[in-house]
């Protein structure tokens, strides 16, 4: 069965892998991110009560865009299979993105000490570019050829540079590198 918004609607999809991976701890940095405020809708952590009959979304089955509402969808399963078609509009993707990952953020603080299995974001190509204003951002260009900027500070990258180099110190065997 799929649930959408506007009335149930029957949308194929492929078997996708079921892709995941698991985030690392956040780093630790000397302007840790503060503490998220307590928002209207927040449960504790510790809340056990199975009152609550909002489906609970664990995998991206299918995205696309629906030509005649002008939207972009996802087919997204709960924990208990079933089967949810979201319509956005273009101009709430990016936010909802931005909102999605910093909440994943003060999760991810919350419960540093366990395990989040994530689907990965998958670019087709990754470079580096400028914003308007100048600042350095990482540009993802992902498979339908959207792009996704990331605003990052030079420490940032030089950071990211270092990763990248240990990463394939160990990864890419090769001749040495000084």
């Amino acid at each position: 069965m799929l649930h959408a918004s506007s009335g149930a609607r029957r949308t194929s999809h492929s078997a996708q892998p079921q892709l995941e991976f698991t985030l690392p701890a956040p780093r630790k940095s000397a302007q840790a991110a503060p503490d998220r405020p307590a928002q209207e809708n927040d449960r504790p952590m510790t809340d056990d009560s199975d009152d609550d009959d909002s489906p609970v979304f664990a995998l991206v089955k299918e995205s696309g865009i629906d030509g005649v509402k002008r939207t972009l969808y996802l087919v997204l399963e709960t924990t208990q299979g079933e089967l949810f078609r979201l319509d956005f509009t273009p101009g709430c993707v990016p936010l909802a993105v931005a909102a999605l990952s910093a909440e994943l953020g003060f999760l991810q603080r919350q419960q540093a000490d366990s395990a989040m299995p994530v689907q990965p974001i998958i670019a087709d190509a990754c470079q580096l570019g400028e914003t308007a204003d100048g600042s350095p951002a990482l540009i993802a260009t992902m498979e339908g050829g959207g792009e996704l900027p990331l605003q990052a500070s030079l420490k940032t990258l030089q950071r990211l540079a270092k990763d990248i180099e240990a990463y394939m110190r160990v990864k890419a065997p090769g001749p040495a590198r000084p």
